[in-house]
């Protein structure tokens, strides 16, 4: 009997397939909305076809179709998965069957799902941060930032506690942080930084902070975001290199270039250390 209910499985599992050039066919004579027309022929069937795939991939029903009958050919034409009991074999497919499901609607919501995430982590860290510095106070967000109407303003948020620095960025509308490591004046890393970057800004903190530096890579990209250094009242240093955007890999943007604490001229950090 179990083996009868995998066989109608295994053919039920081709409708899906079947219905993209149906849906091609349909997108041929009816026509398919492209931009501002109307496309009908070998167009239109590849367009509807194109949808209909794309739409049952995201679903996704053809994923968990294809890794089905995939499992069902092995499952009856290797001769050592034979062996396997059925009840266990059908159970590691439905595993594998829910797996793949997950992983592609992850994938086709992964961006729905960072912005969640930002709102959670945005939330939890306003709620411990020490500091809220706001910055390019001539851009006013009416609705705040990510949901947060107190918000309506770029603003940095401290956490000294798990020594974190945040983000709020009203123009994109997302939140970004990093942790801060520790460091020492003669560490190569800090003299990475006073090497390589240019000072995007200097924010001045209060205690336990001190001063926090922000870089950019050069003078032609002051508006991305390549680390961060902070000085404490107590003389301790901590940094972030390397920040870049989850989905591009780029730089992170900040607007505080824009802002009261820039550096216009893209000082080195020893030169704004001659200062003091």
């Amino acid at each position: 009997m179990k083996g009868k209910v995998a066989k109608i499985l295994f053919i039920i599992s081709f409708v899906p397939w079947l219905l993209v050039p149906v849906c091609g066919i349909f997108g041929a004579i009816f026509g398919v909305g492209f931009f501002f027309s109307t496309a009908y022929g070998l167009e239109g069937f590849l367009l509807g076809a194109l949808a209909a795939l794309l739409g049952m991939i995201m679903v996704p029903v053809l994923p968990v179709c294809l890794v089905y009958e995939i499992c069902y050919i092995v499952r009856n034409k290797v001769p050592a998965v034979k062996k396997l009991p059925a009840k266990r074999f059908y159970i590691t497919v439905g595993t594998v069957c829910t797996v793949v499901a997950i992983g592609v609607l992850l994938h086709v919501f992964r961006y729905e799902l960072e912005e969640v995430y930002q709102k959670v982590a945005a939330k939890s860290m306003v709620k411990v941060a020490e500091e809220q510095i706001s910055f390019n106070e001539n851009d006013i967000f009416c609705d705040g930032i990510l949901g947060l109407e107190e918000f309506t303003t770029d603003t940095v948020l401290v956490d000294y506690d798990k020594m974190r620095v945040g983000f709020l960025l009203g123009s994109v509308d997302e939140f970004w942080w990093v942790k801060l490591k520790e460091t020492t004046p003669e560490s190569g890393e800090l003299a990475r930084l006073y090497k390589d970057y240019y000072v995007q800004a200097k924010i001045r903190l209060s205690a336990p902070g001190k001063v926090l530096y922000s870089f950019s890579a050069d003078k032609e990209s002051m508006h991305r975001t390549v680390a961060l250094l902070m000085e404490t009242e107590d003389g301790k240093l901590y940094y972030a290199d390397e920040i870049t955007e989850y989905n591009t890999d780029r730089n992170r943007f900040t607007g505080l270039h824009w802002s009261g604490f820039s550096v216009e001229e893209g000082t080195k950090l020893p030169d704004l250390e001659e200062e003091k």
